[in-house]
């Protein structure tokens, strides 16, 4: 019999920590590495900048996966966490490419409207170590029915990063697109 799983807020007073994760390897599509989770996406930026002007999502996995935290095994879900992790793997295709042919479909499409169009894969690798903390998000619910009031909710998510957070607990890298719009 393993270890009882965590509730998530139970893992609050930790600060940040460091995690490994476990579950079952899914090949990612750009990189071919072996990903309990991965996600790309691909998009236009503008001459000289390095963030997309526009952007697309391409793929997400969604298998389930296992945090091995300090206090135990906390199942993962995509739900409750919030990503920061450098790319594992930054492509860019333009018309004139002579490997446009590999592109995956979806941007070769874009090429004929868009160049270039580039594309950024992000992993989370079993056995590797990451960093984590627990966070909490607040945001707004519909009024109870007869009230105009707002009802204030919070929810506690989990941070992992390929990189050490800062000492105010706050990342050093970015968010991968899929959570780049959610409340940090």
């Amino acid at each position: 019999m393993g270890l009882p799983n965590l509730a998530l807020a139970s893992l609050r007073d930790l600060g940040p920590f460091t995690i490994t994760l476990q579950g079952e390897a899914t090949e990612a599509f750009l990189s071919q590495r072996p990903c309990v989770y991965f996600e790309w996406s691909y998009g236009v930026k503008a001459p000289g900048a390095s963030d997309w002007t526009v952007s697309w999502s391409g793929y997400r996995t969604s298998s389930p996966f296992t945090a091995l935290t300090p206090r135990g095994p906390l199942p993962i879900n995509l739900n409750e966490v919030r990503l920061f992790l450098s790319p594992a793997v930054e492509r860019e295709w333009s018309r004139a490419d002579k490997d446009k042919g590999e592109a995956p479909k979806v941007v070769a499409q874009r090429l004929a409207a868009h160049t270039p169009v580039s594309a950024a894969e992000h992993c989370l690798e079993a056995g590797r170590e990451y960093f984590a903390v627990v966070s909490a998000e607040d945001f707004n619910l519909p009024p109870a029915a007869g009230s105009r009031v707002a009802k204030k909710a919070r929810q506690w998510v989990l941070w992992i990063s390929d990189q050490p957070f800062s000492a105010e607990g706050k990342p050093q890298v970015a968010p991968t697109p899929t959570y780049q719009h959610w409340n940090h």
